[in-house]
């Protein structure tokens, strides 16, 4: 899957004038769930069908990190819970939500212009003031584990000492 936009994609996003209109895709799955059940939602007013995925309209917004050295980047997704499908589904499950993030052109659905990394839910806020569900987003922190991943103990590796 991409990372960046595609040289078209990049004409299409920063051209004065384009015919091709953008949408987000978002899946929310989780690993526990044996029968492949997924939460999957776009940003557009119709039904798209990517791959062979059907991908319903939902209202959602999206908040992405800031490029910032004083605090650690914290992104989040907001999903207005209009149906309370969203909110079943997210109760059901007992384990952080896998996300995954897409930028598609509604003309060409089968092409992924920009894919994100799988982002992990965690702790999805309820907010029953509004209608809003917040789910923040978070990224395995491979850059902060510790080199090596064990200690050269006489216990672990009895044949250094």
């Amino acid at each position: 899957m991409p990372t960046a936009l595609s040289t078209a994609g990049r004409e299409a996003v920063f051209g004065q004038e384009s015919e091709k209109i953008a949408v987000c895709l978002l899946q929310l799955y989780s690993p526990e769930l044996n029968n492949g059940t997924s939460l999957c939602l776009a940003a557009w007013r119709n039904p798209i069908v990517s791959r062979g995925i059907v991908f319903n309209p939902y209202p959602f917004q999206i908040t992405l990190p800031e490029d910032s050295d004083e605090r650690p980047p914290k992104a989040q997704i907001e999903l207005d819970n209009i149906s309370l499908e969203a909110a079943a589904w997210l109760r059901s499950i007992n384990v952080p939500v896998r996300v995954k993030m897409e930028v598609i052109f509604v003309q060409t659905p089968d092409v992924v212009e920009y894919s994100s990394p799988t982002m992990d839910g965690v702790n999805a806020i309820f907010n029953t003031s509004d209608g809003k569900i917040i789910i923040p987003l978070s990224v395995y922190p491979y850059g902060r584990m510790l080199f090596p991943h064990r200690a050269f103990t006489p216990n672990l590796f009895p044949g250094l000492f």
